[in-house]
């Protein structure tokens, strides 16, 4: 299983260990601000997994009872799994590389925290999930198994508070079929919601990668009712 250490680079990609200042090459551009890319191994996966099911057995206790946010049902907070350090560790070393690499204009807001959890999606809990922004400046959803069926991601722009529930243009709605081990990285402003499962279950890691500035300058925008320099509501208009 997985222990409190440091992240182990071997559960990058060798390409990621030997290449890290190059990142944006191997990630697909799916719209804007919104990457795909193979970033870890199914060995990284597959012991995250061992590490949820082990919790459950020695706490007598069901992943759904714990929640990490508002959101979903069932989802449980990387520190529970004794991750938090390792994620700490990938968020400072590695995508703070990434971020740089795919997000320029951007990311001239660094990470100075960063809050992570699994979510898990089947049909008897969280089997989709409602149109919302994440509460991070950039997000990683890194998925961890495969076997399911549905549950596609699904974009539709980035906005500002003034513009959250503005209409969506054709060209920004962009619908995204998650797989073990890639990474779907995006704004965390940029809308986006989760088709229904139709099969199986689905875990992700969710990686929210925040910047106290980005925070206060969202807040701000809010209660002064004011639009941000991001915000694509003027194609919603044409």
């Amino acid at each position: 299983m997985l222990t409190p250490d440091k992240f182990n680079k071997d559960f990058l990609l060798e390409w990621g260990i030997n290449d890290s200042n190059n990142w944006n090459k191997y990630f697909q551009l799916i719209g804007k601000d919104i990457y795909c890319g193979k970033i870890i191994s199914d060995e990284f996966c597959n012991n995250i997994i061992s590490n949820i099911n082990e919790y459950e057995y020695n706490n007598k206790i069901n992943i759904d009872e714990i929640k990490a946010n508002s959101m979903h049902q069932v989802s449980i907070l990387t520190d529970k799994l004794n991750l938090k350090e390792e994620i700490d560790d990938l968020v400072n070393i590695y995508l703070n590389k990434i971020s740089s690499s795919l997000f320029p204009n951007r990311y001239f807001f660094k990470f100075d925290s960063q809050h992570s959890y699994i979510v898990r999606y089947l049909e008897s809990g969280d089997n989709d999930l409602d149109f919302h922004v994440d509460d991070s400046l950039i997000t990683f959803n890194i998925c961890l198994n495969d076997n399911f069926e549905g549950s596609d991601i699904i974009f539709e722009g980035p906005r500002c508070p003034k513009h959250l529930d503005s209409y969506s243009d054709t060209k920004e709605i962009f619908k995204i079929k998650h797989r073990k081990g890639f990474a779907i990285v995006h704004d965390g402003k940029n809308r986006h919601r989760v088709e229904k499962i139709l099969a199986g279950e689905r875990f992700n890691l969710i990686i929210w990668c925040q910047n106290n500035d980005e925070y206060k300058n969202w807040f701000n925008a809010l209660n002064k009712f004011q639009c941000l320099e991001f915000c694509n509501h003027s194609l919603s208009n044409n």
